[in-house]
């Protein structure tokens, strides 16, 4: 395809006027007069609403005498020696640009099902989170309030990099570690007052059918649950990371919920040789008993019977089997029976392995992951209930 350039040295090569130099093609319409001749040549008058309509997407500026202008349109047309073709290149649907040159997560727009996939938590969940930080959470030039909540979420949910953080809400890299870090901290002081150690008749009053049938005087269900974590660089947090269990490096934490689901205690995180009756005795946890509490645990917290027993508390394990000794027709229903309500347990740490960043620690995480465990407790509380009610 010629351009416009290439068309005009033809045409002053080939003896034209100034207006066919300007003008030559068939896509342009005139009259040929006597009166418009000089020199053998003839001249173009430009029918200039007509092209203008057959070609809108091509606007050239060309220049225009008034008589050309003025002229009187005929509908004759004029033959030329050679065909002119224009193009227009293929307009670009124009999109709106931020800051950094791109286009943020369209917060206000996502369907419940979209936050919910991209943060783990509902929508309700999500406003209610915001309106709990907004005396403590500041807005930004770049993110508001409920951005960097989201931002800190899908940290947790998805387990993304904060480079991919700061693609998603089109900030820089720097931003988006600012806004989870403040986020983190603000949404931590709202979780950790919130996961409440229910009073006995609230315990009583939340309690669901199973528990009431086997183990009516249930206070709660202890369980470990370890994370793995990437490789410590330091010797001696090798050592104390290390878990034979796994066989492989990882913190643990004792989780605690009530007979209706509902997470009542976390610990702080520890290393993943330390054991479960360790954890137990020196998380604060025995000091939460009260007399006649009852205690469900698995086969892994024999050695804390003692300490319960102490504080007045009874400690439900299931039977263990000693040599090749076969379970009685008694000890068979008794572990079946804990097993029934333990599930549940386990059901709640499975919940929380949901937010992948709780399925592999990076050491840029384990600085935080206290805070962590603990967030996505509440969040779970603040989700469905774990026990739904007949």
């Amino acid at each position: 395809m010629e351009s416009f350039e290439e068309t005009r040295e033809e045409c002053v090569a080939g003896g034209r006027s100034e207006e066919e130099r300007e003008f030559g093609g068939n896509d342009f319409e005139g009259d040929s007069t006597a009166d418009h001749r000089a020199g053998g040549r003839k001249t173009l008058i430009f029918r200039k609403e007509e092209w203008q309509k057959r070609h809108k997407s091509v606007q050239v500026k060309l220049p225009l005498s008034d008589e050309v202008l003025k002229a009187n349109f005929c509908d004759v047309p004029c033959k030329t020696e050679k065909a002119v073709q224009f193009s227009a290149p293929p307009q670009k649907e124009k999109e709106v640009q931020t800051d950094q040159g791109g286009k943020a997560l369209d917060i206000e727009n996502m369907s419940t099902k979209q936050i919910h996939s991209f943060c783990g938590v509902d929508l309700k969940v999500l406003n209610f989170i915001v309106f709990k930080v907004r005396e403590t959470l500041t807005d930004s030039r770049l993110l508001q309030k409920k951005a960097k909540v989201m931002l800190m979420l899908i940290r947790f949910k998805l387990n993304v990099p904060f480079s991919t953080l700061a693609a998603f809400f089109n900030v820089s890299e720097s931003t988006a570690q600012s806004a989870f870090q403040e986020s983190l901290s603000c949404v931590y002081e709202v979780a950790k007052d919130n996961l409440i150690w229910f009073e006995k008749s609230e315990i009583k009053k939340r309690m669901p059918p199973a528990f009431r049938a086997l183990f009516p005087h249930t206070r709660v269900i202890i369980d470990c649950s370890e994370i793995k974590i990437e490789r410590p660089a330091n010797l001696r947090q090798r050592v104390l990371t290390y878990s034979n269990y796994k066989s492989d490096y990882t913190v643990k934490f004792l989780l605690g919920i009530a007979p209706s689901g509902e997470t009542m205690f976390v610990s702080k995180t520890y290393g993943g040789r330390a054991t479960d009756t360790e954890i137990t005795c020196n998380s604060g946890f025995l000091e939460l008993l009260e007399e006649g509490d009852v205690v469900l645990a698995d086969k892994g917290f024999p050695r804390i019977e003692n300490n319960v027993l102490e504080k007045g508390g009874i400690l439900v394990l299931p039977p263990f089997k000693s040599g090749n000794r076969q379970f009685s027709h008694a000890e068979n229903e008794e572990g079946y029976k804990c097993a029934c309500v333990r599930v549940h347990v386990e059901r709640a740490i499975a919940r929380l392995k949901v937010f992948k960043i709780l399925k592999f620690v990076t050491t840029q995480n384990l600085k935080h992951i206290d805070e962590i465990v603990t967030i996505i407790c509440f969040l779970q509380n603040l989700s469905t209930d774990l026990i739904k009610a007949k």
